[in-house]
Order: C-alpha cells, then sequence, then structure tokens
C-alpha cells in the first residue's frame, strides 16, 4: 500500500500500489486540495507522474526480472534494508552480481529535486566504470568524498 499524510497522523490516505500517481492526485485534489497542497503531497505527486506511470511494489519483482538489474538504487534506508533482505531471501538465478546502494533523501519536493541531481551524478560515475563489479565501490568512494555524504552499500549475487 501508498501512504500519504492524511489530515492528521490517524488518518492517512491509503491507495493500493499500481495505482496511478494521475488517479492519485485526481482524487486527493478533489477531497481536500489545500491540506494536500500545503503538505507537499501534490507536488511530489505531479514529480512522480512525469517519472513514471504508477508506484510498483519491489517483491513483484521476479528473480528473472531482476537478473537483468546490474544497480539498485534506494532512496530510503529502510528501502535499502527490504530490498536487501528480499534478494537475499530469494534462490539466486545465475549468481550475478548486483550492486544495491541507498542515497537517503528525505520525500519532500525541495529535497528530492537535490536528491535527483545527487543520484544522476552517482549514476554518471557508475555508467563510465568498465567494469562494474571490481569499479562500484570505488565509484561510491569517490562520490562520498566529493559530495561529503554516506551511502549505504551491499553486493549480492542473484
Amino acid at each position: 500500500m501508498v501512504r500519504f499524510p492524511g489530515p492528521n497522523p490517524y488518518e492517512p490516505r491509503i491507495f493500493p500500489f499500481f495505482t496511478p500517481y494521475e488517479v492519485m492526485y485526481r482524487e486527493l485534489k478533489s477531497e481536500n486540495e489545500t491540506l494536500f497542497r500545503r503538505n507537499g503531497v501534490l507536488a511530489m505527486l505531479e514529480r512522480d507522474i512525469i517519472t513514471k506511470k504508477a508506484p510498483q511494489k519491489w517483491q513483484d519483482n521476479t528473480i528473472d526480472d531482476l537478473a537483468k538489474l546490474d544497480v539498485v538504487l534506494c532512496f530510503e534506508d529502510r528501502i535499502f534494508d527490504i530490498v536487501v533482505e528480499d534478494l537475499q531471501l530469494r534462490k539466486p538465478k545465475d549468481l550475478r552480481p548486483l550492486h544495491v546502494i541507498c542515497l537517503d533523501i528525505k520525500d519532500t519536493p525541495k529535497d528530492a529535486k537535490i536528491g535527483g541531481s545527487l543520484a544522476l551524478d552517482l549514476c554518471k560515475l557508475i555508467n563510465e566504470l568498465p567494469d562494474l563489479e571490481d569499479g562500484v565501490p570505488q565509484a561510491i568512494d569517490t562520490f562520498e568524498t566529493q559530495k561529503q555524504l554516506k551511502l549505504i552499500y551491499a553486493l549480492l549475487y542473484i
């Protein structure tokens, strides 16, 4: 489920995964535009709409889907932990390396803009590597030094 802050902490607004961001946006705007504009939810959904169609659930990916990936970038420590735990519990396919990196970013419009720029810089560093398996740890070190940030990193074989 996807949860957004509601009028108080005990009444979050909840949508099922795969609900299109545009549907969420229209519903929340019609329910209480002032509230959802003030708490930043509408701005966040406006950003999400141009990124992808709907939120996805990591656990719905098959091992075949995941075996096509080289790098997974998470933006929250809690999500990083969920992804790593999920990968550790799955039966490996080909024992291919998968680099899981967390760039912890607060989910606000301002921080998301900064985080997006940081993520792009990190992806550019990784994309330039001739050898991902050996190069990602050095790219992370370089990024952390340049940006004065600490990333969380795990190398798993799937």
